[in-house]
């Protein structure tokens, strides 16, 4: 195994894809926390690394299942389209119904599990981020990329864009972060998507629905900050120094 307690988190899941479920278990963040260490990381959660580093070899020893998407090979045009179709997509159908069942919980509910009153509000203001967010990327950002894409597939000078991109990256970068820590502050509140013993049927979905959207922030999130963006701003330094 070619990593080590010093190799980054981004640079293990952008490599091995697989391995980010051995981050998820041992709750380490891989998509905002992914430029932290192996070894920065375990120490933030208390971790001793040694078992860390046994179950991510085990994972990378083992063949890729199908289905499984080899996105470290991907272009930045189809890591877009990925991204759009996978994630944007699913936040702008599911957000909606995840937060109604929310709301329904924290109606019926919030006397006996003020927390979930809480989770609500939350996931609303988290959902307002992350719609104005995608319009960003989706009007602006990703745009800017798919014009560089086809500029340097055609050999022409990206310079002029390679000025631009970068602060709309940045924007996007700090963004995430912030949906980070909606991520963060839910998945405390409901102790790691917990379901009471006694749930209704609303409560138990929109738990489940809580830490579905969360395994797919992480991957969206990984997708652009580990991949798409480092990939975009190489470009960007590499079409500025040629220009200089």
């Amino acid at each position: 195994m070619d990593i080590s307690a010093h190799s980054t988190i981004g640079s293990v899941v952008s490599r091995y894809y697989q391995t980010a479920s051995v981050f998820e278990s041992f709750h380490l963040d891989f998509c905002c926390g992914g430029k932290r260490t192996i070894e920065e990381a375990c120490a933030k959660k208390q971790l001793d690394t040694m078992p860390v580093l046994a179950a991510l070899a085990k994972v990378i020893d083992q063949p890729l299942q199908n289905g499984q998407m080899p996105f470290h090979e991907m272009s930045a045009q189809e890591l877009i389209s990925y991204i759009l179709t996978n994630h944007h997509y699913y936040i702008k159908e599911q957000g909606p119904v995840i937060l109604g069942h929310l709301e329904k919980v924290a109606m019926k509910h919030g006397g006996r599990f003020p927390y979930m009153r809480e989770t609500a509000l939350l996931f609303d203001a988290l959902l307002s981020e992350l719609l104005a967010h995608m319009q960003k990327e989706e009007k602006v950002l990703f745009p800017l990329i798919r014009k560089m894409a086809v500029l340097e597939e055609s050999h022409m000078n990206t310079a002029e864009l390679a000025e631009v991109i970068t602060h709309p990256i940045a924007v996007m970068e700090a963004e995430h972060d912030v949906a980070g820590d909606y991520l963060h502050r839910i998945h405390a509140l409901t102790n790691g998507f917990t379901i009471p013993p006694d749930a209704c049927t609303t409560f138990r979905i929109s738990l489940q629905e809580l830490q579905t959207f969360e395994s797919r922030m992480f991957e969206h999130v990984h997708l652009e900050n580990n991949l798409l963006f480092p990939m975009m701003t190489n470009a960007a330094q590499s079409a500025t120094e040629s220009a200089s």
